[in-house]
């Protein structure tokens, strides 16, 4: 499917993350004729940055490119793109592996984080996921040759504790979204798994269940960009 050069999709990847997690998701958006940003977080970059440095990168990514713009995070990127994209000229908002929640709702405290025995608290005030239990004991085992090869060459990076901040905001209530959630996703809060048996929560918002889990970006690439190029060629017909 092509989109004749129009169009712009932004991909913000979530927690010890870097660009390249979108690598199978970005070749199906570069065939397509969309040009690809994908801002690298400064929170997975510097233990001095915070999420609103998060933030305010994404937030000038989205004014630096072309319209329509698709605005996609993954995990802790969906935050992220939830408060940069507020005011935005923005198309539509693809949040990945997340559902809409109350902004009321607070991060989990550093203890509670480090109650995990696969993230590693580090002394320059960042932390970080067990890259050898992601490899070899995760669901890491079940991926392609492809994409556990590409795994271990590109590691977790550490993570500012600073990212980890309450969000205030957030464009889904602005902004056209769609919601693309594993049935399988395991790191779903109780109060956020109800969201999906929430009739009138699934009547606001476009969420949508996929068979896999956490991992949409790499296995259910197909999927992520499809909705992108639905979100763009919309916008097309109606010009």
């Amino acid at each position: 499917m092509g989109i004749d050069g129009r169009g712009s999709a932004i991909l913000v990847h979530g927690s010890w993350g870097n660009p390249e997690d979108w690598r199978w998701v970005r070749d199906r958006l570069d065939k397509a004729g969309v040009a690809v940003a994908a801002p690298d977080l400064p929170t997975c970059r510097t233990a001095d940055a915070g999420f609103l440095d998060d933030v305010a990168s994404v937030r000038d990514t989205i004014r630096s490119v072309g319209l329509p713009v698709v605005v996609v995070g993954w995990s802790y990127g969906c935050d992220v793109v939830a408060a940069a994209a507020v005011g935005e000229a923005v198309t539509r908002l693809l949040f990945v592996s997340a559902v809409p929640v109350s902004l009321a709702q607070l991060p989990p405290t550093r203890e509670e984080v480090l109650a995990d025995p696969h993230l590693i608290d580090l002394s320059d005030g960042s932390y970080v996921l067990d890259n050898d239990w992601r490899r070899n004991e995760e669901a890491g085992t079940t991926f392609p040759h492809e994409v556990r090869s590409w795994l271990r060459a590109h590691p977790r990076r550490p993570m500012s504790w600073a990212a980890r901040a309450p969000l205030t905001e957030a464009a889904w209530d602005t902004t056209p979204s769609t919601f693309l959630v594993g049935t399988a996703e395991p790191l779903l809060t109780p109060e956020e798994r109800s969201v999906l048996d929430d009739g009138a929560v699934r009547a606001r918002y476009d969420i949508r269940t996929i068979d896999t889990d956490h991992s949409l970006p790499s296995r259910r690439p197909e999927i992520v960009s499809a909705v992108v190029f639905e979100a763009l060629s919309m916008h097309a017909g109606r010009g």
